[in-house]
């Protein structure tokens, strides 16, 4: 048998609130009516998460804080967001911590938002065009889905460049923010 170690304090902390950065972020949402679901701000937070925290912290504050709004306003989307976005952000901080040795710390933050971000755009649009046509919602399809598309691509853009600049900005007036790590 081997012995499992409980979360640490710190770590409780650090997951409750960016599982609520990445909810109040997700929160500011713009409505899609072609799909009835939303536009918002929630990928700032899980890329973020990704750069500071680690992917763990990323993948369960992306699915558990998004998933939380979806359960709002969106339950028709709610399974696909608990794993888009868990991927996203595991996978975001995957390579920002595994591409670390590299000195542009912009670059591999911006390749880390871009090849997470596919996930989550390529996601849900196969989501839209395969499953909502099933019955979870009376919305879905191939038309749906290529509305929702730039909505998607923006939210990464400005999601991944909000994050960028927050981790920077963070990291530089207090380094020891690292320490936070989980």
């Amino acid at each position: 048998m081997s012995e499992r170690n409980p979360m640490t304090p710190k770590a409780v902390a650090i997951y409750g609130v960016m599982i609520a950065l990445v909810a109040t972020m997700t929160l500011v949402l713009v409505p899609i009516p072609a799909t009835r679901g939303y536009f918002n701000l929630g990928e700032a937070m899980i890329f973020f998460a990704a750069f500071v925290f680690g992917r763990k912290v990323a993948g369960v504050a992306g699915a558990v804080g998004a998933g939380i709004i979806d359960l709002i306003f969106a339950p028709h989307f709610l399974p696909a967001t608990i794993v888009i976005k868990f991927l996203e952000g595991y996978v975001a901080g995957t390579i920002a911590i595994g591409m670390r040795q590299v000195s542009n710390v912009w670059a591999v933050r911006t390749v880390a938002c871009s090849l997470a971000g596919m996930i989550m755009i390529a996601g849900y649009f196969a989501y839209e065009v395969f499953v909502l046509p099933l019955g979870l919602s009376d919305t879905g399809g191939l038309g749906p889905a290529l509305v929702e598309l730039p909505f998607n691509i923006f939210q990464v853009l400005l999601g991944g460049l909000i994050a960028i600049l927050l981790a920077e900005g963070i990291e530089l007036s207090y380094p020891r923010i690292q320490d936070f790590r989980v």
